[in-house]
């Protein structure tokens, strides 16, 4: 049932799951088309991403108006279509990250050491990518870009008070229907994942581990039924 309320709890900050939450993979590769499905095994995870995040954005072509004798404005329309790109910064000095830097050609590991020729000849690749999210108490997202290429580099930060590392523009390559990205987002916390619990028969220290898994707030919180309503109101916004 649609909801016709404003509602708390689904006004998020966004986290990356952890252990990692930035693949990716050959094109080709069989995508994901909703949150429980395993991902391929031919995925490989990019790394820690700064502290900035990701911001994805949309340009889209101009817009021009339409006018009758009078110049009155009657009507619109947009030459050019829309350009989607996503920019995040990959800060760890691993083989699939200086990989989707550089070219998967250009980067080879031999003799203990990670390789990487700036040979930007070889670097033009397209990949498939997935983020794999967190909102807030717990509620999954999976973001699923079916086909993508690095078309913008930033400076290549390495000093003594930053992680190494640069950030990347990644442009959206839309399929046959026209969608370059697919957004899966939970309606409810384990409602797509399949991952609900019964809070109810949960112990104090279950709880406590549950409520800090999902960012839950239980500060001054000592018995069960404290820390159950407050896991409750925060994933209800009641």
């Amino acid at each position: 049932m649609e909801e016709n309320t404003n509602n708390v709890a689904n006004v998020s900050t966004t986290r990356g799951v952890k252990g990692g939450y930035f693949f990716s993979a050959p094109i080709g590769t069989p995508l994901p088309t909703d949150i429980r499905t395993p991902l391929n095994a031919a995925f490989v995870c990019a790394g820690f991403i700064s502290s900035d995040g990701f911001k994805e954005a949309v340009e889209k072509g101009s817009t021009e108006n339409i006018e009758d004798m009078n110049g009155d404005p009657c009507d619109s329309y947009s030459e050019g279509g829309a350009t989607e790109t996503i920019a995040l910064t990959l800060i760890e000095m691993a083989k699939e990250p200086l990989s989707i830097q550089y070219g998967h050609e250009n980067v080879t590991e031999r003799d203990g050491m990670i390789v990487v020729d700036h040979n930007w000849s070889k670097a033009d690749e397209t990949r498939v990518y997935v983020a794999e999210l967190v909102l807030k108490n717990g509620r999954r997202w999976r973001k699923v870009i079916n086909e993508g290429k690095v078309t913008e580099l930033a400076e290549f930060e390495g000093n003594s008070t930053t992680a190494a590392g640069r950030e990347i523009t990644v442009t959206y390559i839309t399929d046959g229907n026209g969608s370059g990205c697919h957004d899966y987002i939970e309606i409810r916390p384990g409602s797509a994942t399949g991952e609900c619990v019964d809070l109810d028969t949960m112990t104090i220290d279950q709880l406590k581990e549950y409520a800090q898994q999902h960012s839950i707030d239980i500060t001054g919180k000592t018995t069960k039924a404290d820390i159950l309503a407050a896991i409750k109101q925060a994933e209800t916004g009641e």
